[in-house]
């Protein structure tokens, strides 16, 4: 593409730091670069202009709000015992999974947490969870670093253990997590898991595109604190954030039985049942 003098190089970067090199070529050649979901650290020396994508920490935050609110719910303080389900944490994705999770709950000295790594994969989550959860009974809660990775791995390993029943019925363990896909958002809506987070991946490719087009004719980037309005989305509006050395817009949208049906979502617009639009299929 530097070759071939483009005006404009759009990528998503299966890793962040690998391509930082092919970006400062860009850069030296004077062609501006935008990075799409994904992110490239600042001390790569890279230089990107703007990165549309999903904020995984807040994303983590929400979910271990949840964790800490659901937890006050059953015992009328924050105490008690979650297994976090790590994705492989040599990933930038799972570090910032694992950091925001752990900025809300390590406020709270009463809850304990074990980590344990899914290494991204539904088969060892699944024997992780069993495991887990055959010795360690007085197990509350869960976190999963990815819904679409571990909610079908959650549900195997409770049914077996005959824990994979919704709130409010003795045995229901408490699930949270963050990706926004169609089985988790299928379990929120009945009661099998607390919450997670869609994130808009349907609205922020035609974002960038239309970010793009601004900047080739206009120059204008946007700025740390702009708000970016799309009120044809479930998400309206974004404000432009900064976060491990990003420029936004970063953006996700929380998930909970009160918007699980919600037409807008990713998994309800996008994906197949069983979503947050079925009916109870378990």
């Amino acid at each position: 593409m530097i070759v071939e003098e483009v005006d404009f190089i759009a990528v998503y970067p299966l890793n962040g730091y690998s391509i930082g090199s092919a970006i400062q070529l860009a850069n030296e050649a004077g062609i501006p670069v935008a990075v799409f979901l994904n992110s490239v650290p600042t001390k790569t020396g890279a230089e990107v202009i703007f990165t549309v994508t999903e904020s995984d920490r807040q994303a983590a935050r929400g979910a271990g709000q949840a964790m800490v609110d659901a937890l006050i719910e059953r015992y009328g303080e924050p105490k008690g015992k979650v297994l976090e389900v790590q994705g492989r944490m040599t990933t930038t994705g799972a570090k910032l999974r694992y950091a925001g999770f752990h900025d809300v709950i390590d406020n709270y000295p009463n809850i304990e947490v074990v980590s344990k790594s899914g290494d991204w994969s539904t088969g060892t989550a699944t024997l992780v969870i069993q495991d887990w959860m055959s010795v360690h009974t007085d197990t509350d809660g869960i976190y999963l670093h990815s819904d679409a990775n571990y909610t079908p791995a959650a549900q195997a390993a409770l049914s077996a253990l005959g824990r994979w029943v919704p709130k409010g019925q003795p045995g229901h363990v408490i699930l949270t997590g963050e990706d926004g896909t169609n089985i988790a958002v299928h379990a929120i809506r009945h009661g099998y898991m607390e919450y997670t987070s869609d994130f808009c991946i349907a609205d922020l490719a035609p974002l960038l595109g239309k970010m793009i087009m601004e900047y080739l004719e206009t120059g204008g980037v946007p700025e740390i604190g702009d708000t970016i309005q799309e009120p044809d989305t479930l998400w309206k509006e974004v404000v432009v954030t900064e976060q491990e050395g990003m420029s936004g817009p970063i953006l996700s949208i929380p998930i909970t039985q009160e918007n699980a049906d919600h037409p807008g979502l990713y998994a309800n617009q996008h994906q197949g049942p069983p979503n947050g639009t079925s009916p109870l299929v378990w």
